[in-house]
């Protein structure tokens, strides 16, 4: 019997089926059903057994809520001036574009 992993990352399609890109670096070929396919792309939470060198037979996945979340001040601030720089650069464009058609 093989040791147990708890495992997050992103959900790929391999040369021989499904992968799990590690949030820590490094990658796992999954043994999965093919319902996981569903979490393609995503980031997701697996556990399972190790049944070979780089191979996990996972036994539970779960997709992560990817949602940032703005909590404190300093957060709050960061997301109020990521929103005004957002702004102003629509803004120098309208008018450049606006200059240029006059």
């Amino acid at each position: 019997m093989g040791s147990h992993y708890d495992e997050t990352g992103l959900l790929l399609s391999g040369e021989n089926g499904l992968v799990l890109e590690r949030d820590g670096g490094g990658t796992w070929r999954l043994d999965i059903n093919k319902n996981a396919a569903a979490y393609l792309g995503h980031r997701v939470h697996i556990k399972g057994m190790r049944i070979g060198f780089d191979v996990l037979d996972v036994y539970s996945i779960e997709p992560l809520n990817c949602r940032i979340k703005r909590t404190g001040f300093i957060s709050s601030w960061q997301f109020i001036l990521g929103f005004l720089s957002v702004w102003a650069a629509v803004g120098l464009a309208l008018a450049v574009i606006s200059w240029r058609l006059h």
